[in-house]
């Protein structure tokens, strides 16, 4: 089993407290827990079109990916917050051990933590008015025209990292492409499809736009689950433990 040791503080020559983890068991939990929300969510898809059931005790908003507040919403935000602890962690351990670029991993842990922010108070959500107005004047796509200040700020930090990117082990960064590839799929791509299909049918009340929202979230969710693992990966085979001291 693959372990390492991920923070320790210490006074002195003493140890305090060190936490372990092995890579594939976190990844193996988290993609447990992802199955389970999508599960849930599919589940009251079925209640509420298969059997006209649409409230079961809160139960079906309680899993609602399109919705804020609930579980899906609380867990992708976590998974974030994981993602940028992770990210400062690696940047501290880089940073003490001497090896290059720890403020780019520090750059990293910053966007992951403003995810984070982003996902539990939806600040996306609120520029779809103003950006609808800049762009189209008027009309039912409010809601989804976020997506264009967001790439472009996403492609302007792919830019500024490439660099950096190149620089990582072959390993590492196949792993963060895949990650980035399945994230931008869910954050932008089915985005677009959902607000396209809603211009059309000015309507998020049937199946097919609760399916796309579903793929949308599921593949955010398995995006962010493969670059914790990436990271931690990363981590156990490059830097062979982040060892981070608090104290003297």
């Amino acid at each position: 089993m693959a372990r390492f040791l991920l923070l320790t503080f210490a006074l002195g020559s003493r140890i305090a407290m060190s936490i372990t983890l092995a890579p594939r068991k976190m990844l193996a939990l988290l993609a447990l827990a992802v199955t389970s929300i999508i599960g849930a969510y599919l589940g009251t898809l079925v209640l509420a079109y298969g059997l006209g059931h649409d409230h079961v005790l809160g139960l079906v908003s309680l899993f609602d990916v399109d919705q804020e507040h609930n579980i899906p919403a609380w867990f992708s935000s976590g998974l974030l917050l994981t993602a940028a602890v992770l990210l400062a962690l690696v940047a501290a351990g880089v940073k003490q051990s001497g090896k290059p670029h720890p403020a780019r991993w520090m750059g990293l842990a910053v966007v992951f933590f403003f995810l984070s922010f982003d996902e539990a108070i939806e600040i996306h959500e609120r520029l779809g008015p103003p950006m609808t107005a800049l762009i189209v004047g008027s009309g039912h796509l409010a809601r989804y025209t976020w997506v264009v200040p967001y790439a472009i700020a996403g492609l302007l930090l792919l830019l500024v990292y490439m660099p950096f990117l190149r620089g990582l082990p072959r390993a590492s960064l196949k792993r963060f492409i895949v990650a980035g590839t399945a994230y931008a799929l869910g954050a932008f791509g089915t985005e677009v499809v959902g607000g396209f299909y809603f211009n059309s049918t000015h309507t998020e009340e049937t199946l097919a736009y609760d399916l796309i929202s579903g793929v949308e979230e599921g593949l955010e969710m398995v995006g962010i689950v493969w670059f914790i693992y990436g990271l931690l990966k990363h981590v156990e085979t490059e830097l062979e433990g982040v060892l981070v001291r608090v104290g003297k």
